[in-house]
């Protein structure tokens, strides 16, 4: 097994390379005066699993257009290099709130981001709390392992039960509600209290956000405002306004992606947010973050995909089985592999085309210690509304089920 990265990526990858135990294999990166680049492995990958890190997120060098083609173009030479397998390691996927057409000739980008990759050889991928895990099932005819940083927040969080308020969950939109529910139902279970869940409604349309509905009781309660992205802060402001005008005692923001856009610090600082909690998937979350006052944590996610990636290296990509089929080990937040229909286990990466016909499997293999409860299931009431077609809907398309208190025992 080898692990390379990508520069931009590199601060990320060596925290990964620290929980594996491992080095960051080399590689030469070349700009050319007119923007084009070469990039190349420096030492031998002939026969090796080969896992590339990359977060696809802009930074004031590359735009995620440029990560992506590097990504793509370095993945597809490790392979004709001899890279027996080749596994991308994304903390944060971009393009995947483009994952249905909502207008007449709209892209589906996540699936045309999926055929790239694929079409370079890439037969495996690694990623955290993608914005539709059913989207990304569906993109991908490889097998696809969707990590879960909801642990991870649940235990940053899981001190608020100490005090003698409510604790609620509220979705900033109705698409997610059933990511809410999972976060209430696992706080739960960790702090023994019940935690309820709220929703703001949002309507998103040519780049205006509009939408005034409340749902829930955050009246003298502290509010953890959940979603998986924070790009421009809107949505994350209005939801914290929104449940302070409601009478919430304190206000916390929670995201797994801190992608935090020109002019996002400002918003999320009039918001009146207690703290700031992001996962470490884009790699400078600090930098983006400058000059915000609201108290900012950022929790470390390289040891979840450092426990995943231990099991791929164990077995080839399509092998790579669960003990139950959709678990999520709590205390590390994996997910099931995904394996798609069109890839059949046995076959190797030489006659993928011929295994159209093969039969989906979707699993994962968890470590053998820690709790095997699975974030789905604790959100079985909410999760099974949205049926088999939820990878082609996105948030705005996903209607409320319900708002309820969540309680430990469930």
């Amino acid at each position: 097994m080898k692990l390379f990265s990508l520069n931009e990526s590199r601060g990320w990858a060596l925290k990964l390379a620290s929980e594996l135990e491992t080095g960051i294999a080399s590689h030469e990166e070349r700009t050319f005066e007119d923007g084009e680049f070469k990039i190349r492995a420096l030492e031998s990958v002939r026969g090796e699993h080969v896992f590339v890190c990359e977060a696809l997120a802009s930074d004031p060098s590359l735009s995620v257009s440029d990560k992506l083609c590097r990504l793509a173009l370095f993945c597809g030479s490790l392979r004709d290099a001899g890279a027996e397998h080749v596994t991308a390691v994304v903390p944060y996927l971009a393009f995947g709130r483009k994952d249905r057409r909502t207008k007449a000739n709209d892209p589906v980008a996540t699936r045309y981001v999926a055929r790239m990759l694929e079409a370079v050889g890439v037969d495996g991928v690694l990623t955290l709390d993608a914005h539709s895990p059913s989207a990304l099932d569906n993109a991908f005819a490889v097998p696809t392992e969707n990590l879960e940083a909801a642990p991870l927040f649940a235990t940053q969080f899981a001190p608020l039960a100490g005090g003698d308020a409510r604790l609620v969950v509220l979705s900033p939109d109705a698409g997610g509600l059933h990511r809410a529910h999972a976060f209430a139902s696992l706080l739960a279970s960790r702090t023994g209290r019940s935690v309820d869940v709220a929703l703001m409604d949002k309507q998103r349309s040519e780049g205006r956000v509009t939408g005034d509905l409340f749902a829930g009781d955050v009246r003298g309660a502290d509010v953890i405002v959940f979603d998986d992205l924070i790009s421009s802060g809107t949505t994350i402001a209005r939801a914290a306004a929104a449940a302070h005008a409601r009478g919430a005692r304190s206000v916390h923001a929670a995201a797994t992606h801190g992608v935090i856009a020109p002019g996002a610090v400002s918003k999320l600082d009039g918001a009146g947010l207690r703290s700031l909690v992001l996962a470490d998937s884009v790699g400078d979350e600090r930098r983006r973050c400058e000059g915000l006052k609201t108290d900012l944590v950022v929790l470390d996610c390289a040891p979840l995909f450092a426990s995943a990636i231990e099991r791929w290296a164990a077995r080839p990509p399509r092998d790579v089985a669960p003990e139950v089929a959709g678990a999520t080990d709590d205390s590390t937040g994996s997910s099931a592999p995904h394996s798609s229909s069109r890839i059949s286990s046995s076959s190797s990466s030489s006659s993928q085309s011929s295994s159209s016909s093969s039969s989906s499997s979707q699993s994962s293999a968890s470590p053998a210690a820690g709790s095997r409860q699975s974030l789905s299931s604790l959100s079985s009431s909410s999760a099974s509304s949205s049926g088999g077609s939820a990878g082609s809907r996105s948030r705005s398309d996903q209607s409320p089920t319900s708002i309820s208190s969540v309680s430990p025992s469930r």
